[in-house]
């Protein structure tokens, strides 16, 4: 039985023993695709610092205790690299000296067999490791390392939901694969397959975003996982028992094409889509699916031409185009030529972003209506241990703010090229004393993100103003702004007055006459500030920060646009191409071409050139191109009675938060 194991486990040729024709593919595919995704390293490094007796590499804390960035993996995957690099090199000098130190370092992990405080790295990551060192050597170990190899890749524990499941049911598929238990391979590859499904718990939404623990937007980080591994395993398993069914592969693809390609601009991902990984180096380029694009185009060859534009988009975004609103995970995002912006905000149907394993420490205003301008990429890349976190691009919020309130009232309305976003805006201090609340609402149409603020109040004020970030990104150039005359206070510049503030190609206009500062310059802050398992030295950036600062009872707000010179930010603001109207009871733009967008937040009436439009209800309006787009951000659907230039509209709301149509108004 153990020559007929030993057989089954480490056979190197394509045809394997009867009935393992399968298994043999999937490991075969899954070497190829190591060695076709496998970045290559310097492996002359890893073997000249490699210490011989030891069985240790420098710089690795084997006694590491942390709950994230766990040190001891490090060694494992120094083994991966080693085992990739043992792949493809063709020198049998290079191959016998690449697995002469991958046999010792693997020896030193048998021995101490490391483990973390963090099941995920046990059962989870380790496993991982293991198995794809497996897959890519498993020709030439004596019968010891064999059951060695073996037996940390059992350390798995199929169990979980989302990427958790994928990740450790895959585990479970290739150890069946590895030791010929075809009931082990059959229950893991079914419960691969029915994780891929469209649902409300954790997994693929029926607007194709990602939540994972619990309703959390997290399609960048445990997202990106489920997506790419499950493509993979398609792609690993098509053709054998195990083949995913179309209906699979369909949702996967559609996944890509319908959500991930939409929450990015290119590689480049807003925080919304990552939550606490935000706290990770990197983060903000998580959005790179190309390695993964061959292996799914074969997967699901349907969606061929489609999945080229995918990468196509990834390569140089901007064909892209309009407004998106995912109800499920209470994101937005409005795709321009130029620019995209990417809005997050919350609901009684969404959680705030996650703070857990010392990861995302002053994350606590995520989510509250926090909106990113992304042009090339490196606008907010990297700028989080030197951020002021109680000030994230586009929130309004006061100094003390922490808790975020989570209103039924947040939602948008889209009609596809453009889209109207509003929030009950409220946010209270860590001791609940003091409160701000208000309505938002956000206008994305043509090259412009109108932003009004309405009834605006503050309970329990300390002597601070409530604010509105306008944005707070890496200085990029020269600051040239209407009024050259200001306050000054070190690297801060406060004005009065102020039409209009051009920098980095984006004009910010503020609509009111309520105090304006800038600030430029430098910031410094540390990795480790708001991830505890990061480095500790300081970093500096530069930052650009413009702020309003609110009266009571405000009823403000701005534009923001794309702009290629300052004379460009001068005409928009001279020449107004928009009309507003911003109460307690209704906030609406209507824009130069005769787009009218508004947030009824109670039923009522909004006048317009030579129309009147009326609503029983609180809703989301577009009235474009002859056409009515209307949703309702509370998710009660249900009837709407609207009434508008004399003709009265019965239209069902859907409960789910996304648009209704009515044509030819």
């Amino acid at each position: 039985m153990r020559a007929l194991f030993v057989l089954l486990f480490f056979s190197c040729i394509t045809a394997t023993q009867a009935g393992q024709p399968d298994a043999d593919s999937v490991l075969n595919r899954h070497r190829r695709y190591l060695i076709s995704a496998g970045k290559a390293g310097d492996q002359k490094i890893l073997m000249q610092t490699f210490d011989s007796q030891k069985r240790q590499w420098a710089g690795i804390d084997y006694n590491d205790n942390s709950v994230a960035s766990w040190q001891p993996l490090k060694h494992l995957k120094n083994v991966f690299a080693l085992a990739l690099a043992w792949s493809v090199t063709k020198s049998d000098r290079e191959r016998s000296e690449l697995k002469r130190v991958a046999d010792a370092a693997l020896s030193h992990w048998y021995k101490h067999r490391y483990r973390s405080t963090n099941w995920w790295y046990n059962e989870i990551a380790v496993p991982q490791v293991m198995a794809d060192v497996i897959i890519l050597m498993r020709c030439g170990w004596t019968e010891t390392q064999k059951e060695d190899a073996l037996s940390i890749l059992g350390q798995h524990r199929v169990a979980g939901t989302g990427a958790n499941l994928v990740w450790t049911a895959a585990l479970g598929l290739y150890h069946g694969a590895l030791t010929g238990n075809h009931a082990k391979a059959d229950r893991a590859a079914a419960l691969l397959q029915n994780e891929v499904r469209m649902g409300t718990g954790d997994g693929v939404q029926p607007d194709y975003s990602f939540l994972q623990h619990g309703a959390r937007l997290q399609m960048a980080h445990y997202g990106a996982a489920f997506l790419a591994d499950n493509l993979r395993l398609a792609w690993e398993l098509r053709a054998t028992r195990w083949a995913y069914p179309q209906e699979k592969t369909d949702i996967l693809a559609q996944t890509m094409l319908q959500g991930w390609q939409w929450m990015a601009r290119g590689i480049h991902v807003p925080p919304g889509v990552v939550d606490r990984a935000v706290s990770r180096p990197n983060s903000l380029r998580s959005g790179d699916l190309r390695f993964i694009v061959p292996f799914a185009i074969e997967a699901a060859p349907q969606y061929k031409s489609e999945l080229r534009g995918f990468a196509a988009q990834q390569n140089a975004p901007g064909v892209l185009r309009g407004f998106k609103h995912f109800p499920y995970a209470d994101f937005s995002v409005y795709h321009h030529q130029d620019f995209s912006f990417f809005l997050k905000t919350i609901s009684t149907r969404t959680l705030p972003a996650e703070s857990i394993n010392g990861e995302n420490l002053q994350g606590q205003l995520l989510n509250s209506g926090d909106g990113y301008l992304v042009s090339n990429g490196n606008e907010y890349f990297n700028l989080m241990p030197v951020w002021n976190w109680n000030m994230l691009p586009g929130i309004t919020t006061f100094a003390g703010a922490e808790v975020i309130g989570r209103p039924k009232f947040s939602g948008a309305v889209s009609s596809g090229a453009s889209g109207l976003v509003a929030l009950d805006l409220s946010l209270t201090s860590k001791d609940n004393r003091e409160q701000l609340t208000g309505h938002k609402v956000w206008a994305m149409h043509g090259k412009m993100v109108v932003c009004l603020i309405a009834n605006l109040n503050f309970i329990n004020a300390r002597p601070d103003y409530p604010v509105s970030v306008l944005d707070q990104a890496r200085l990029s150039g020269n600051i040239t702004v209407s009024k050259p005359a200001g306050t000054r206070s070190g690297n801060m510049q406060t004005y009065r007055g102020l039409k209009w503030i051009h920098h980095n190609k984006f004009a910010y206009l503020p609509l009111g006459s309520e105090p304006v500062s800038i600030y430029a310059g430098p910031v410094s802050g540390s990795w480790s500030q708001v991830n505890s398992s990061e480095r500790t030295d300081t970093i500096t950036d530069q930052i650009f920060r413009p702020v309003i600062y609110h009266k009571a009872s405000s009823f403000s707000g701005y534009v923001i646009c794309f702009a290629d010179t300052p004379a460009d930010a001068a005409a928009l603001a001279k020449s107004s191409p928009w009309k507003l109207h911003n109460t307690a009871d209704c906030q609406a733009v209507t824009f130069e071409d005769g787009t009218v967008m508004s947030a009824f937040f109670a039923g009522g009436s909004l006048k317009l050139p030579h129309k009147t439009l009326s609503v029983n209800r609180p809703c989301l309006l577009i009235i474009q191109n002859n056409n009515l787009f209307v949703s309702d951000p509370t998710h009660t659907g249900g009837p709407v009675v609207i009434k508008y230039n004399q003709k009265i509209f019965n239209i069902t709301l859907p409960g789910d938060g996304t648009t209704a149509m009515s044509r030819g108004i």
